[in-house]
């Protein structure tokens, strides 16, 4: 699946999923102990730490599997939770990228659409005959709307245009990331990438809650249809997309580094995997409808 229930690889722990983290964090280090390179072992592990207020020792375990030259952006979620509960603001800000590398960015429709009605008319009609559509499917993101399998298979079409798109936007975004080797995301920009994307429809009071992509290197979303009741001058920001604020079950006490942002028709985003972002609902007979991705390293 694109995206694990709230991007925690934990969930597939029984201690953790029954609030006893003592079990959890020694189902971690077996884990860990028969395999010590198994990345989500070290993000749940990284993960388990923080929801139990262990922020310096989360920091240490993220730390630990960065070291052995392995990316996994859990572990790049959890650490940049741990840094805010620590009090390193700067720290915190400066790995999760929320004002750096999350970029909003209107684009043109490919050649032989009348304009970007037309072409996203084929896209959404393209993935409304996919027949893996779900309403509100397990261990997925979406609440209150429906949710494709991936739409990066098709050779031609709508999609396939599309998808030449994201790969342009991705590698110009690429292009413009600082020259820092010292930020693992920088450090980790894959020579190769490997893309998976799936539609959303979300209804009346439909939203997305609270995840990050665990298999992702950078994930993005464009817009096909907003609501007219989405604006951004909506101080309750109905609608719009936002990033920083983690799960609940975190139980984290400092204030998240948030920022939002509204969608418009046309308008793609590129952000870090890791970056935690939801959908805020909205109160409007008309659908929202986006396609989401991702680019994994391969």
């Amino acid at each position: 699946s694109q995206i694990k229930l709230l991007g925690n690889p934990e969930s597939d722990y029984l201690g953790y999923a029954l609030g006893r983290f003592d079990e959890a964090e020694e189902e971690c280090r077996v884990a860990l102990k028969i395999r010590p390179d198994f990345a989500l072992a070290h993000a749940a592990f990284g993960s388990t730490l923080v929801a139990r207020g262990d922020s310096q020792r989360a920091v240490e375990a993220c730390d630990a599997l960065l070291a052995r030259g392995v990316y996994e952006s859990g572990v790049i979620a959890y650490k940049v939770l741990a840094l805010n509960e620590l009090g390193d603001c700067k720290g915190s800000v400066g790995l999760g990228g929320i004002d750096t590398l999350i970029k909003p960015e209107a684009l043109s429709v490919p050649e032989g659409y009348s304009g970007a009605g037309e072409f996203h008319a084929a896209l959404t009609a393209e993935a409304l005959a996919d027949p893996r559509l779900m309403e509100s499917p397990p261990e997925q993101a979406t609440r209150g709307g429906g949710q494709t399998g991936n739409l990066f298979t098709q050779t031609t079409g709508a999609f396939a245009q599309f998808q030449e798109m994201v790969e342009k936007q991705v590698a110009r975004y690429v292009r413009t990331l600082p020259d820092d080797d010292s930020h693992p995301f920088i450090a980790y920009a894959p020579s190769e990438r490997y893309l998976e994307g799936w539609a959303v429809f979300l209804k009346n009071e439909g939203h997305q809650i609270a995840h990050i992509h665990q298999t992702g290197w950078v994930s993005g979303v464009y817009y096909l249809k907003v609501p007219s009741c989405v604006s951004e001058n909506d101080p309750k920001r109905r609608g719009w997309i936002e990033f920083g604020n983690p799960p609940e079950e975190y139980n984290c006490k400092a204030d998240p580094n948030i920022r939002g942002l509204c969608p418009k028709e046309g308008m793609m985003v590129l952000f870090p995997s890791y970056v935690y972002h939801r959908t805020i609902p909205f109160d409007s007979p008309e659908e929202r409808i986006s396609v989401a991705f991702d680019v994994r390293v391969g």
